[in-house]
């Protein structure tokens, strides 16, 4: 008598299938620039039939999956990388199998971030119908995006000679569950994307945090504050901590409400502190830069007199100091902008 297998779901998988598409301005804020994708695609689905029959038509080809894809998405042009994805998600609700999860990833898409720009999306079979015979999903279960690889450097740790020099930190982002409608805007995302890059370059590049998890909540609140998202998870980690690990972090999850009743001490306690202006700022760091100490290494102005970022942004505005970053404080005119 031949074995019977129970039923049970397996994988069947897609990795780094390659594609090229117009997802929007570039990193350079460019249009109609074609842009490298990177899909990853896994189905749960059931293989005991054909791993018992070895018959193909007992199970779902990924050789046809994988030439669905590219010739529903390689070479096409979409208003940004939201609007690839759910393409990909429609026609994948005629896939087999009891839940789908896909991956797009554009790695080109942000300056100074070398992990790229990610956006998930997953689709459990029960979620999805048939209208006029045609297959629709009714509810994307998750749906996340991700930053990873934002590369950055700012005066970090407890150690005497960690509050010398600058140390090179790695960030990732993570935000869940944004509604789809707030990415109608044509170019809204990709251009908010790279506000939130710039805005979290400024609060870590002027920092100066003894503890990685007092970082991470910065950059928590920073976004929190400046953009219409409901949570984010931040991973924050240095690579030259420990000379025999490749790098040690730390990673919180916040949400809008963790922070709610905060707001008015931390600008009380913030407008309390002395401050410089930015001229003064900047003329005290390049003295000090100038003028090397023993060692041949240099000191900065202490970041307890230096002007805070949402100072530093505001005197830029007015005037007082074109240079440093472009990404300034975020004012949405809308949040179905982002």
């Amino acid at each position: 008598m031949a074995a019977i297998y129970p039923s049970q779901l397996d994988t069947i998988y897609l990795r780094n299938l390659n594609i090229a598409a117009v997802i929007g301005p570039d990193a350079w804020g460019r249009k109609d620039k074609v842009q490298p994708i990177i899909l990853n695609i896994r189905i749960k689905i059931d293989t005991s039939t054909s791993s018992t029959s070895d018959d193909i038509n007992d199970t779902f080809s990924y050789g046809q999956m994988s030439k669905e894809i590219t010739s529903q998405l390689d070479g096409k042009t979409f208003s940004n990388l939201q609007h690839l994805i759910t393409v990909l998600t429609t026609f994948a609700a005629f896939w087999p199998g009891e839940d789908t999860k896909l991956q797009a990833l554009a790695p080109k898409a942000l300056l100074r971030v070398e992990g790229g720009l990610e956006v998930t999306h997953s689709i459990r079979k029960k979620d999805r119908y048939e209208e006029n015979g045609v297959p629709q999903v009714r509810h994307v279960d998750t749906r996340s995006y991700s930053i990873k690889g934002l590369k950055l450097a700012c005066i970090i740790g407890v150690n005497k000679h960690e509050r010398l020099v600058k140390q090179s930190v790695n960030v990732d982002l993570r935000l869940p569950a944004i509604d789809p409608r707030t990415f109608e805007a044509k170019e809204g995302p990709s251009e908010n994307w790279r506000t939130l890059v710039n805005r979290v370059c400024e609060v870590v590049e002027y920092s100066s945090f003894e503890t990685l998890e007092a970082l991470a909540a910065r950059i928590a609140k920073t976004a929190l504050d400046s953009f219409p998202v409901q949570e984010i998870t931040v991973s924050v980690e240095k690579p030259s901590a420990l000379s025999f690990v490749e790098g040690a972090g730390v990673e919180i999850t916040r949400r809008k409400e963790s922070y709610s009743g905060h707001a008015d001490s931390e600008r009380t306690s913030e407008a309390s502190r002395p401050r410089m202006t930015l001229d003064q700022y900047k003329r005290t760091k390049a003295k000090s830069e100038a003028t090397p100490r023993a060692g041949g290494t240099t000191t900065y102005p202490p970041m307890h007199q230096a002007p805070t970022i949402e100072q530093y942004t505001d005197m830029k505005r007015k005037g007082n100091g074109s240079e440093g970053h472009t990404g300034g404080s975020f004012r949405p005119s809308n949040a179905s902008d982002f």
